[in-house]
């Protein structure tokens, strides 16, 4: 089966990885409050981003096998925050970038430059 996922990423890796219920099937099945906190969390990530511009965070959503989303989950469940990040590049049948508060291209070229620790301004180790 193939789901999309929605989430956070920075040059650390994915901070947020979330299976979405936006489609059209199940939105036979879930009310508008329920759909309400969805988008309400997607806008808080888009806030998050904004906030850390410095880590080139990006809001992401992607389009993944299951077998491709539960190798992301092991990666995160192992701190392999990075390898998460990798995996959803690689494995994303299709990728959409959030753009509020920024533009598209300087999305993809946050999303271009991840993961990579060194871009973190403040990063010591």
């Amino acid at each position: 089966m193939i789901n999309w996922y929605y989430g956070l990423a920075d040059c650390h890796g994915v901070e947020s990885f979330v299976l979405t219920n936006s489609n059209t099937v199940l939105s036979l099945f879930l009310d508008d409050e329920e759909f309400s906190s969805e988008k309400d969390a997607k806008f808080a990530l888009c806030l998050r981003a904004h906030a850390n511009q410095q880590r080139h965070a990006v809001v992401y959503m992607v389009l993944l096998e299951d077998v491709d989303s539960a190798k992301v989950d092991e990666a995160i469940a192992d701190n392999r925050l990075a390898d998460a990040l990798t995996i959803i590049k690689t494995k994303a049948k299709d990728v959409k970038l959030g753009t509020w508060m920024t533009t598209l291209s300087a999305a993809a070229k946050n999303w271009d430059m991840i993961p990579n620790p060194a871009l973190d301004p403040y990063h010591t180790s």
